[in-house]
């Protein structure tokens, strides 16, 4: 079951503390924007879908939806809040311990894939950098370049 934060708990991007049990601010320290603050609270009901799995948003359906703060509650459930960073909507989520391992396989997929296509983007830019060097010093030992071209 899904429990989103009305605005009068948001302050300045953390849920109180007796919502969550912690501070939402992002792991590295740095809590969200303010302007992402304002767009954590979804503008009208229909909005939001509680059949969505937790790692898509409900709003913009960004597959990207990460946790920023979570806790233990009782033996077989997890609170979490979490944050999408496409539309940085901050919703506060429960789940039993299924979902949350299902959702812990979806993060580490993601993970995986995410960083697979940073593998990838690396490789073409290098491969783009070797080329512009190439051809750089094919234009020097042709001449090509001169000093009136600084």
């Amino acid at each position: 079951m899904e429990k989103r934060a009305s605005p009068e708990t948001l302050r300045e991007g953390q849920l109180k503390d007796d919502q969550t049990g912690g501070s939402a601010s992002h792991r590295d320290g740095a809590p969200p924007s303010v302007a992402a603050t304002h767009r954590s609270v979804a503008q009208s009901p229909h909005d939001l879908d509680p059949s969505v799995e937790p790692q898509r948003c409900p709003v913009c359906r960004c597959n990207l939806v990460y946790p920023t703060d979570w806790r233990r509650v009782g033996s077989a459930a997890w609170r979490l809040v979490l944050y999408c960073p496409n539309c940085a909507m901050q919703r506060a989520v429960s789940l039993g311990r299924e979902e949350m391992q299902r959702f812990n396989v979806a993060l580490y997929e993601a993970s995986e894939l995410l960083a697979d296509q940073t593998e990838q983007l690396a490789q073409q830019r290098l491969e783009h950098t070797e080329e512009c060097i190439r051809s750089f010093v094919a234009a020097l030992d042709a001449d090509l370049i001169l000093p009136t071209d600084f």
